[in-house]
């Protein structure tokens, strides 16, 4: 695809992982956009620090930007269940777009949606909920990950989980990248994560409670299973 000028919605965590792969990928302009100029300003600095010709900038003009570029991605939690909507107007897509989420509950956003209609080319956030969890086990368990068998887990647990009433538990389940790796990979590593997760997860149903997961320290996950096994217990 096409991605000369690229449009990102977000500058959080998850944003400054994106917007540097975007950035690694070939993008020649990253127009980045948040709540927060200073920190769309702050994270395109740092950027064009790594990368040379300073391809990174703060966007000032959303529709102008658009209307000009190849892609979008939208990295901030706009869309997800339980904070519905599109983080651009609909009026601003346009079929030589191709759109991106990092969005995973639920893979069908309302971006998504209205993008496909125009028929623009859309890539759903699956792919980060996966590959996110197969670098994070990789690096917690010292094991190689099947990406492959996580990845038709993950499409199972999506699938599954419309055709039931969602609770918190199940939701987090199909939603989440730890879910993914716990049921695809076995061992002591995969089973700690998967308990340590449900546990948190009954404590915590909010909305934030999904996003907060991504970025959740993993060794002070490792350290709670390890020391109180009951907490890590989906059983309770």
């Amino acid at each position: 695809a096409k991605r000369d000028r690229v449009v990102q919605m977000g500058a959080g965590g998850a944003g400054a992982a994106v917007a540097h792969a975007l950035l690694l990928e070939g993008v020649g302009q990253l127009s980045i956009f948040d709540v927060e100029p200073a920190r769309a300003q702050a994270l395109a600095d740092n950027l064009n620090q790594h990368f040379p010709g300073q391809p990174a900038r703060a966007g000032s003009d959303l529709l102008a930007a658009l209307s000009e570029a190849d892609g979008l991605v939208n990295t901030t939690p706009m869309g997800m269940a339980k904070l519905p909507g599109m983080p651009v107007p609909k009026s601003a897509l346009h079929p030589g777009l191709w759109v991106a989420e990092i969005v995973y509950f639920p893979l069908e956003t309302e971006l998504l949606r209205e993008a496909r209609a125009l028929g623009c080319r859309t890539l759903d956030g699956g792919t980060m909920a996966v590959f996110q969890a197969v670098k994070a086990f990789e690096l917690f368990s010292g094991r190689q990950a099947d990406a492959d068998r996580m990845m038709a887990h993950f499409a199972e647990m999506n699938a599954e989980v419309k055709t039931r009433t969602t609770t918190p538990v199940a939701a987090a389940r199909a939603a989440s990248a730890m879910g993914a790796v716990c049921q695809a990979q076995r061992g002591a590593a995969g089973r700690g994560l998967h308990r340590g997760y449900g546990a948190w997860m009954k404590r915590r149903s909010d909305s934030q409670s999904i996003s907060r997961w991504c970025s959740f320290n993993m060794a002070s996950l490792k350290s709670t299973c390890n020391n109180s096994p009951k907490v890590c217990s989906l059983d309770t």
